[in-house]
C-alpha cells in the first residue's frame, strides 16, 4: 500500500524526484581519534569541533555513548558525512537566553544567526544516526546544497531543519526517517524546511503535541516531496499537521493526521508565489492521505491546488476555503464533513457536493 500511494503521488505530478541517496564510501575516522569519550559527563564540544574541522573527505564515526556539549557543534566541510546510530545520543546542556542551544549546524549561518557566511558554500553531506535530546534543534543546514540526513530522533524543540525564512537558501535536501519522541517544550516543528529549493521529506512519525506549532512544515520553499507523515496533537483547538507556508509545487502524499486545528493547510503571501493579477498561486498537489478528529481537515488560502484521494472523518470540517481561493480542483476524496467556503469561494473552485445525512431507519 505504502509503494502504491507513492506511485500515485508521483503520477499526480511530483515536481521532481531526488535521487536515491547512499552513504558515501569515504574514509572513516572515529570521533574518540580527536578526544570525543561518549561518557555522559565530559563537555564533548571543543573535541568533536576539532574533529568536524577535519572532516572533509571523510566520514566520522560516532561510537555508542552519550556526547554532552556545551553549545552547537558546526560541521563546514563538504563532502563529509556524520554516522551515528542505535546508542548514540547528543545532549546539549547549555541553554541560551533560556533557550536550549542547537545540536550539530551544517553550514555557516547569516550574522543575523551568529555566523559569517552568506550564498550557498557547502554541498554533498550525509548524516545518519543520531538522538538528540536537551536541544532547540538537533540538526539545522544552511548556506548548503545536496545534503541527507536520515534515521534522526529527538525529545527537544525540533529535530531537523533545512534554511531559514529570510536569506539562509538551500537547495537538494533529503530528509528521511525523523521521529520525534516525546511532546515538544515549545511552539516547534518536528521537521521543516524554509526557503529550499526542491526537497525530499520522506517518513515523520511525530505522534506527540506540538502546542500551537505544526509537525511538518515547508515555508518560503519550491519544488518538493512531503510523504509518509504520521502526526497526532493533543486538541483539536490548535497545531497543525503539515503547513505549506508562501510555497510553490509541493506534492504532500500518504499522511495520517489526527487531533489538530488543521490538518494540511496551504497558504501564500509572497510576491514569488503570487500570480500576475495577484492571486495566490501556490500549485500543491495534496493526497491521498486521512485526517481525523481536527478542526479543519484541509484548509485552502490558495490557488491552483489538486487535492485528491484524502479521506477525512470526525473532523469539524472537511474542507475550507480562504476567501482568496480559486481554481483547486478537488478530486476522488471521501469528505465525510461539510466544505465550508464563502459563496464567492464555491463559484471560482471545482468543490465536491456535501455528503448527505445519514438515513434513519
Amino acid at each position: 500500500m505504502r509503494t502504491l500511494l507513492f506511485l500515485q503521488a508521483i503520477c499526480l505530478c511530483a515536481p521532481f524526484l531526488l535521487p536515491a541517496v547512499e552513504r558515501p564510501s569515504l574514509p572513516l575516522l572515529s570521533v574518540r581519534d580527536f578526544g570525543a569519550t561518549g561518557d555522559g559527563e565530559t563537555d564533548e564540544r571543543a573535541a568533536l569541533q576539532r574533529a568536524f574541522h577535519a572532516a572533509a573527505g571523510r566520514c566520522l564515526l560516532f561510537p555508542p555513548g552519550e556526547y554532552r556539549i556545551s553549545g552547537y557543534v558546526e560541521l563546514l566541510a563538504s563532502g563529509s558525512c556524520l554516522l551515528g546510530g542505535p546508542g548514540v545520543v547528543i545532549r546539549n546542556t547549555t541553554p541560551l537566553l533560556g533557550v536550549p542551544k542547537d545540536g550539530f549546524r551544517i553550514g555557516n549561518p547569516s550574522p543575523r544567526d551568529g555566523g559569517t557566511g552568506k550564498g550557498i558554500a557547502h554541498s554533498d553531506i550525509y548524516i545518519s544516526g543520531f538522538h538528540f535530546t536537551g536541544t532547540r534543534m538537533g540538526i539545522w543546514i544552511v548556506y548548503s546544497r545536496r545534503v541527507t540526513v536520515e534515521n534522526i530522533s529527538t525529545d527537544g524543540y525540533a529535530a531537523v531543519a533545512a534554511g531559514n525564512d529570510n536569506d539562509d537558501d538551500c537547495e537538494d535536501i533529503i530528509f528521511r526517517n525523523i521521529t520525534r519522541t516525546g511532546p515538544s517544550p515549545a511552539d516547534w516543528y518536528t521537521a521543516a524546511v524554509f526557503k529550499t529549493r526542491r526537497f525530499l521529506i520522506d517518513g515523520v512519525l511525530s505522534p506527540y503535541p506540538n502546542g500551537n506549532s505544526m509537525h511538518v512544515a515547508a515555508a518560503n520553499s519550491e519544488d518538493g516531496l512531503i510523504t509518509n507523515v504520521i502526526a497526532q496533537g493533543d486538541s483539536a483547538a490548535r497545531g497543525s499537521g503539515i503547513e505549506l507556508i508562501d510555497s510553490r509545487s509541493v506534492t504532500v502524499t500518504s499522511f495520517q493526521i489526527r487531533r489538530v486545528k488543521k490538518g494540511v493547510v496551504a497558504y501564500c503571501g509572497r510576491p514569488y508565489c503570487t500570480g500576475p493579477d495577484r492571486r495566490l498561486e501556490s500549485h500543491h498537489v495534496i493526497g491521498p492521505g486521512a485526517v481525523r478528529d481536527s478542526t479543519d481537515a484541509v484548509f485552502l488560502y490558495t490557488a491552483r491546488n489538486l487535492v485528491t484521494g484524502v479521506l477525512t472523518t470526525g473532523n469539524q470540517t472537511s474542507l475550507r476555503f480562504g476567501a482568496d481561493a480559486r481554481d483547486n480542483l478537488i478530486s476522488g476524496c471521501y469528505f465525510q464533513e461539510r466544505t465550508v467556503a464563502p459563496k464567492e469561494a464555491i463559484s471560482r473552485n471545482s468543490v465536491p457536493p456535501a455528503p448527505a445525512a445519514p438515513s434513519v431507519r
